[in-house]
């Protein structure tokens, strides 16, 4: 359908379940950046420990980590990698980035990738951003989720029932 191939990329909304989420429990980088908390700019740890932000050449003395969060969904139509970032990656797993991070690093590592399993195979209405990039010379779909709805599915039979009954 060349979804994506517009200039400011195409918006989609679909049912669809998350069926795995990549992080460092299986084999996966950890879904999170160190940012700035008023800018969001990503800050990268100083030999003496502390965090600075090259973009705004400042350290940041509090820093705050944001998901950045690899995921597969899918729907009866096939599946897609999509990536979700901080407000949706924090509604589908329940927890902020730096208490997920705190959890790990206070040797919980355990109750983490079961806060992961858990968020698997759950329903929701996505609305999807989907975009061409080019990246090493190479064209690519990239589809970010731009928001998200618990899906009701008492609500959606109601709604199935009385358009079969229309006919």
């Amino acid at each position: 359908q060349q979804l994506g191939h517009s200039e400011k990329g195409d918006f989609i909304t679909v049912k669809a379940a998350i069926t795995y989420i990549r992080n460092q429990q299986n084999g996966g980088n950890e879904p999170w950046y160190v940012s700035d908390p008023e800018t969001k700019y990503k800050c990268v740890e100083q030999s003496d420990g502390t965090w600075y932000c090259e973009r705004l050449s400042k350290t940041v003395e509090k820093p705050m980590r944001r998901y950045i969060l690899p995921c597969t969904i899918a729907d009866s139509t096939g599946s897609r990698m999509i990536t979700l970032f901080n407000d949706q990656a924090q509604e589908v797993v329940g927890y902020s980035a730096d208490e997920l991070y705190e959890m790990g690093e206070g040797g919980d590592s355990d109750k983490v990738g079961k806060i992961f399993k858990e968020a698997v195979f759950k329903s929701y209405l996505w609305t999807l951003k989907v975009k061409q990039e080019t990246y090493n010379d190479e064209n690519r779909i990239k589809v970010v989720g731009q928001g998200m709805s618990s899906y009701d599915f008492a609500e959606e039979s109601k709604r199935l029932i009385a358009g079969i009954n229309a006919y």
